[in-house]
């Protein structure tokens, strides 16, 4: 293998290196704002299911 070949794998190693450096803080912050985006989630619907009762007071209310 000439020294040539030799500098272009060295170069497509650290390239490559870099590359899965990058991947890994997308998948990083993906996984961070998916966590977050779960817990707004539960968040969301502990609110909804604590609104539910009411209409039914209301009715209730009303009825009386």
């Amino acid at each position: 293998m000439t020294l040539g070949g030799i500098v272009a794998l060295i170069l497509i190693f650290i390239f490559v290196g870099i590359l899965v450096s990058y991947l890994l803080r997308v998948i990083s912050q993906l996984v961070h704002v998916s966590f977050t985006l779960g817990t707004i989630i539960a968040g969301v619907r502990a609110i909804a299911s604590q609104i539910e009762t009411v209409p039914e007071t209301v009715a209730s209310v009303n009825n009386d």
